[in-house]
């Protein structure tokens, strides 16, 4: 059984034979996206976060992006799993109460082509405000922000270390249903010459987002810059260490339709 399905997914990629196809890749083909605020990955950042007045806030997330089969031949593929929860606590408060926590699972299909790597995507989010900012804060009317979409994207890799991306989706099913579903994204990376007997290396992004709902006037910018430690042989298995800006509507859930401000500092692991 596990034989045919391996067939069958070299098969449905336009793959080679079966003996080019493992499960378990230890590289992704599509390659993390330095400022994408809502890209999964295990990271911990303090910011100081303006929506309708100054708040300190601990941003913590748990995701990762797990190729479970591939091909290893001329034009790989891969087939995968992304899991994250996206969180935010008040840390003015006496217990740090969890002010909101987004949900996100999806199944990815990567392929690379030379210098060119692609992802599409289906993926379900969900969001919830947490149960101490509800009480000390019961004039906030929550929203049952729940929906699946599709989405892929295209990035290239340049000489000294640039690259560039670009991507657009749509939500199949949303509640609230008056939801806007279309949305897009562009931004590009820088990743400098690595130095410290082979593992630091400066690096920068910016990320772009733009959402039917909020106009198509209005965009997302996150920017982020610093140092990243990795593994000498094994490139993937990286430590990020952030400086971060994000200005325009709010990437939390919950609050969708406010427009925020943040900086901080943080750290993001991939493996």
């Amino acid at each position: 059984m596990e034989r045919f399905l391996l067939v069958f997914l070299a098969l449905l990629a336009g793959a080679a034979p079966a003996r080019a196809v493992e499960a378990f890749p230890k590289t992704l083909l599509f390659d993390p996206l330095i400022a994408d605020p809502r890209w999964p990955a295990f990271a911990g950042t303090m910011q100081t976060y303006q929506r309708h007045h100054s708040r300190a806030v601990w941003s913590a997330n748990f995701g990762e992006s797990f190729p479970l089969v591939g091909n290893r031949g001329g034009q790989p593929w891969q087939f995968g799993l992304q899991a994250a929860v996206f969180t935010i606590w008040d840390m003015t408060t006496e217990s740090n109460d969890l002010i909101n926590a987004d949900f996100l699972v999806g199944f990815p299909y990567t392929w690379k082509r030379g210098r060119w790597s692609y992802m599409a995507r289906i993926f379900h989010v969900s969001s919830h405000l947490g149960d101490e900012f509800v009480l000390s804060n019961k004039n906030v009317e929550r929203v049952n922000l729940s929906f699946e979409a599709l989405d892929a994207k295209a990035s290239y890799d340049f000489d000294h270390g640039l690259r560039a991306y670009a991507g657009a989706g749509s939500m199949i099913r949303k509640y609230p249903p008056e939801i806007k579903p279309l949305f897009a994204q562009l931004g590009g990376e820088w990743v400098g010459e690595i130095f410290a007997r082979g593992v630091l290396r400066p690096l920068a992004g910016a990320d772009f987002q733009k959402q039917q709902q909020n106009g198509w006037g209005a965009t997302g910018v996150s920017l982020r810059a610093g140092i990243q430690l990795q593994h000498r042989d094994l490139r993937t298995r990286r430590l990020q260490l952030l400086l971060e800006y994000y200005v325009g509507h709010d990437p939390n859930g919950q609050f969708f339709q406010d427009t925020v401000e943040s900086v901080g500092l943080g750290i993001h692991a991939y493996f």
